[in-house]
């Protein structure tokens, strides 16, 4: 099966070696893969979003920033349930969510391990 392997020489992937990859997928799940319900779904998912994949292959992009941020104020708002005051729950999310609203002592801390001398 033909893959994109990561290229080293600098040179970026073209549409036309993405539009292969997809063709060979696709035909190992058209004939070896056709005894397994669990690749056709996988292909039919794959079929779906053929054009975003290829896009997030070529351009590199994705939303995982984006994607992130949502997963630190969904994990503050599950840790401010128990506030009364909505205006409090969405401070603590922001909170959470933007490392620069955090105030200075909330920053991680390092701990340094000091050897022990024996006597």
């Amino acid at each position: 099966m033909i893959g994109l392997s990561p290229n080293q020489t600098g040179v970026a992937t073209t549409g036309h070696q993405v539009r292969r990859v997809f063709e060979a997928f696709f035909v190992f799940c058209g004939t070896i893969g056709d005894s397994v319900p669990e690749i056709q779904t996988l292909a039919q998912t794959i079929s779906t979003s053929r054009a975003e994949i290829a896009r997030g292959v070529l351009t590199g992009l994705s939303n995982a920033a984006a994607e992130n941020v949502n997963r630190l104020v969904k994990l503050g708002y599950r840790g401010a349930f128990g506030f009364n005051i909505v205006t409090h729950q969405q401070r603590r999310s922001r909170c959470v969510a933007s490392r620069s609203t955090r105030p200075e002592w909330r920053h991680t801390v390092i701990a340094t391990c000091t050897p022990c001398v024996a006597t």
